[in-house]
């Protein structure tokens, strides 16, 4: 990742991603220096908002169901958005099941 776009991300930033034939929404997680073993990295074609989509707390509790119910975090982030749809809490309209 070029370092002028890792200096402005924050965890919770959503951006465009590249996943195999799609393009999808993704949310950064954290920054690491390199990516842990076992983990898919996405290239980032475009940040939808340099403003965060999700809190530290959000991510972090994403998580925690994500191991609980042993499901992907992006389902989770996911759900999250679809929430939002419904109106139980606030998500950004670039969130609508992932899909760009």
């Amino acid at each position: 990742m070029p370092e002028a776009l890792r200096e402005r991300l924050q965890p919770g930033t959503a951006c465009l991603c590249h996943s195999e034939k799609k393009t999808l929404v993704g949310v950064v997680v954290e920054l690491p220096e390199s990516a842990p073993d076992g983990t898919k990295i996405r290239e980032i074609i475009r940040v939808l908002d340099f403003l965060p989509a999700l809190t530290p707390k959000l991510i972090e509790l994403a998580q925690w169901i994500a191991g609980y119910y042993l499901a992907p975090v992006g389902e989770v982030f996911s759900r999250d958005a679809a929430a939002g749809d419904r109106g139980e809490i606030a998500a950004p309209d670039y969130f609508d099941g992932g899909r760009a």
